[in-house]
């Protein structure tokens, strides 16, 4: 298969914050992106996955697992996801978006929630699109 998700693991750190940079569209603050990718790999309501394609990272989504009293349930939110520029419209996005439902289903939530930010249109073209 040419598209894969794992999740990431302690040495993805550099691969995570370019993606994470270029979503964010500007470099972060390098020492406390550290300190915060220490923190979030302990956590265990949050899982943080690369997609490769062809064997090359291309896409970083993170999945965190809430359980607010209001609701009652398992409540999944997508954090971060992006795809870098030079691999979209070859559905990696498509597949990434199926693989964290099947993941936030296993965890039982029934809801899923997407961060996104207003000025992310792109983003939200592709999420509507998904439905």
């Amino acid at each position: 298969m040419d598209i894969e998700m794992k999740k990431c693991q302690i040495e993805d750190e550099q691969v995570v914050y370019e993606l994470v940079s270029e979503l964010q569209q500007e470099l972060l603050a390098r020492a406390y992106f550290h300190k915060v990718w220490l923190v979030n790999r302990q956590g265990v309501d949050k899982q943080c996955y690369l997609v490769y394609y062809r064997g090359v990272p291309c896409a970083f989504a993170s999945l965190s697992i809430r359980y607010p009293l209001h609701h009652s349930f398992p409540v999944a939110e997508i954090e971060e996801f992006i795809v870098k520029e030079e691999f979209r419209h070859q559905g990696i996005g498509s597949y990434m978006f199926s693989q964290l439902i099947s993941i936030a289903q296993a965890c039982e939530a029934q809801l899923l929630e997407l961060s996104s930010k207003d000025t992310s249109t792109q983003a939200h073209v592709f999420i509507v699109s998904m439905k």
